[in-house]
């Protein structure tokens, strides 16, 4: 093996004189830059550079020589002292950011930890929210007992609940007085509850079906147009009509009427959670003596509104519930409980819009039909098709 160093200004001067030495096979060993300003032989300087090149005698080319093993990168060190340049500028910035976050989390932990009262396990406090089923359970603590299985109830009990609240469901037939003493009946409820419209059916039930002698008074002074709709149901059914609006024009207008065997209120419908509505009634109703309220409860009304508007009506002590709005609801089964629990008769049962062809007089046995069969017991009962409208 023959090894030879060379120097030259540039690489390409050195490999020019190694090829020119020692031939094509030769080898390059190493290269590394000189210091200083070298001359080529063209003229030209550069900062020169050392070739070892070696050849083999024989003719084979020489074997490398085996390439050392690359440095490992030492493991980073935030306390290493710092590396000058622009990398290591970087990684002291690093280094520094490091130190900072790990000094705060310590902190933070430390003061978590240190107010932590002495029992449950930290991890309670810090999943608050979690439900007691997901949550972690201390192992001192028993697990919780497994309700049992709630059974369905049998027909037969649905069969006996259901004969029981029907039982509690009164029905009251309202008969018409006299000339003289004519029976005045007062529609009180809610807004909406179609109070107007069931005066017009009730009107026509007992003058043209029935043949008695009717007057309509309306003290709806807060609806527009509700004075209008009940004189339009008078003209058609050829009844009076008379449009009272204070309190102390009550009285003389049922002295005007008195020679009928029915006169019928229709009253203004407030908010149930409206103050002072059924003690301006009370005082309006109070003034004659003779008045009988019917609560006209729409079907649709929600439970808990249901027991308020009960609740509310109850001073002015009515006689009875008028239901409307059945074509609009099919939860006659939670219909029947709340009026059995409302501890009223019921009196009429009224749907849709004709006159005065949608209403029925309660019985028991249109009210079992009702909450035993639903919609179909009421549209054979109306004569209207079987299918909901």
């Amino acid at each position: 093996m023959k090894i030879k160093r060379y120097q030259a200004p540039d690489i390409q001067t050195a490999l020019a004189m190694i090829k020119r030495d020692l031939g094509e096979d030769a080898l390059i060993l190493t290269t590394r830059p000189l210091g200083g300003r070298h001359r080529n032989g063209r003229g030209q300087t550069g900062r020169g550079v050392e070739v070892v090149a070696a050849v083999d005698p024989d003719g084979a080319p020489a074997a490398p020589p085996p390439r050392p093993a690359p440095a490992a990168e030492p493991a980073f060190d935030p306390d290493a002292i710092p590396i000058q340049g622009a990398a290591g500028s970087a990684r002291d910035d690093i280094r520094i950011e490091a130190q900072d976050l790990s000094r705060r989390f310590s902190a933070f932990l430390d003061a978590e930890l240190g107010q932590l009262p002495a029992g449950p396990a930290p991890v309670d406090r810090w999943l608050p929210g979690l439900p007691p089923a997901v949550a972690p359970r201390p192992a001192s603590q028993p697990a919780p007992a497994v309700a049992p299985p709630v059974s369905r109830p049998s027909r037969h009990q649905v069969s006996a609940f259901r004969d029981e609240v029907l039982s509690r469901i009164a029905c009251r037939t309202l008969e018409p007085g006299v000339p003289g003493q004519p029976l005045v009946l007062a529609l009180v409820g809610a807004t909406g509850v179609g109070k107007t419209t069931t005066a017009a059916k009730l009107a026509a039930w007992y003058g043209v079906r029935a043949g008695f002698q009717v007057a309509l008074l309306s003290m709806d002074c807060y609806r527009i147009g509700a004075t209008e709709q009940l004189r339009a149901y008078a003209r058609v059914l050829r009844q009076p009509c008379e449009v009272v609006l204070r309190r102390q024009d009550l009285a003389p207008a049922l002295a005007r009427h008195r020679d009928r065997h029915l006169v019928i209120i229709d009253t203004a419908g407030r908010s149930p959670y409206h103050q002072g509505h059924v003690d301006e009634l009370a005082a309006w109703l109070g003034t004659t003596g003779s008045v009988t309220p019917l609560l006209v409860l729409a079907s649709t009304t929600r439970k808990e509104d249901t027991a308020q508007l009960l609740t509310q009506y109850a001073p002015l002590a009515p006689a009875g519930l008028v239901l409307t709005k059945l074509d609009e609801t099919r939860a006659y089964a939670a219909l029947g409980q709340e009026v059995a629990a409302a501890g009223l008769p019921l009196t009429f049962l009224a749907c849709g819009q004709r006159v005065p062809n949608d209403l029925l007089a309660a019985s028991p046995e249109l009210i079992t039909a009702l909450f035993t069969e639903g919609w179909p017991a009421l549209s054979r009962n109306l004569d209207l098709p079987q299918a909901a409208p």
